[in-house]
C-alpha cells in the first residue's frame, strides 16, 4: 500500500506533526509514504493529487490511501484491513453526511481506473448549484460527491462506507479515533497534538 500525501511547502511546515505521523504510521506496517510538495504557487495542491493517484494506478500494483497533510495518525492506529470487502473507494462521511476526501483508501484495480478518469473529466466542470455537491471552489471534494452519487444512481456500487474513526472531525470521538483530520470541529484541537509531537 502506498499512503499518498500531497501538500504545499507552507502547508506541510504548518502540519509537520502529522505528516511525522503519517510517516511513522508507514514505518511501523512497512507501507510507501510518498510525500509531494513544493511551492505553494506551483499547482493547485487539492487537484494534483488525482494526477497523482491516476500515475500510480497506472505504474504500480499498490493500492492507494490518500490522506491530507492535516491528518494525524495516532499510535493506537491499527493496520489498514477493511478492504475484504468487494469494493473498490473506501471512504468516511463527514460531518455534513457527505463523503470527506481527507481519507480516501482505492483499490489498484480497473473500477477505480475508470472512477478516476471520470472524476478527471469532471473536473473540468463546475458543480451543479443547489444539489449539495459543491464543498469549495477550488478543491475536488465537490467533484468526488457529485460523481459517487452519479456512480450510485446509476447502479455502479463500488463504495464502501468505513466507521468514522477513521477520519474524524469531531471532538466526542477523538480518544477512540484511528485517524485526527483537524478540519471543523476538531481544528482547535491541533495545537495539542503538535506540542505533544514536538516534545
Amino acid at each position: 500500500m502506498i499512503l499518498l500525501c500531497l501538500a504545499s511547502n507552507s502547508y506541510k511546515l504548518r502540519y509537520l506533526s502529522c505528516i511525522k505521523s503519517q510517516e511513522n504510521y508507514c514505518y511501523r506496517y512497512k507501507c510507501t509514504y510518498r510525500l509531494i510538495s513544493g511551492a505553494d504557487s506551483d499547482k493547485n495542491w487539492k487537484r494534483a493529487k488525482i494526477e497523482e493517484i491516476e500515475y500510480l494506478l497506472e505504474n504500480t500494483e499498490e493500492d492507494i490511501c490518500l490522506i491530507d497533510a492535516d491528518c494525524y495518525i495516532k499510535d493506537t492506529c491499527p493496520p489498514m484491513n477493511f478492504t475484504h470487502t468487494e469494493k473498490s473507494i473506501y471512504y468516511v462521511n463527514g460531518k455534513s453526511g457527505r463523503l470527506n476526501s481527507g481519507f480516501l483508501y482505492f483499490k489498484n484495480n480497473d473500477q477505480t481506473k475508470k472512477f478516476i478518469k471520470d472524476l478527471k473529466e469532471k473536473l473540468k466542470k463546475n458543480i451543479p448549484r443547489g444539489k449539495g455537491y459543491f464543498v469549495t471552489a477550488e478543491g475536488e471534494n465537490g467533484h468526488i460527491i457529485w460523481l459517487q452519487d452519479e456512480y450510485k444512481q446509476n447502479g455502479i456500487d463500488i463504495f464502501h462506507a468505513l466507521p468514522v474513526l477513521w477520519n474524524c472531525t469531531s471532538p466526542k470521538l477523538e480518544n477512540e479515533a484511528y485517524v485526527l483530520h483537524f478540519t471543523n470541529d476538531l481544528k482547535k484541537r491541533f495545537n495539542y497534538y503538535n506540542n505533544v509531537s514536538n516534545n
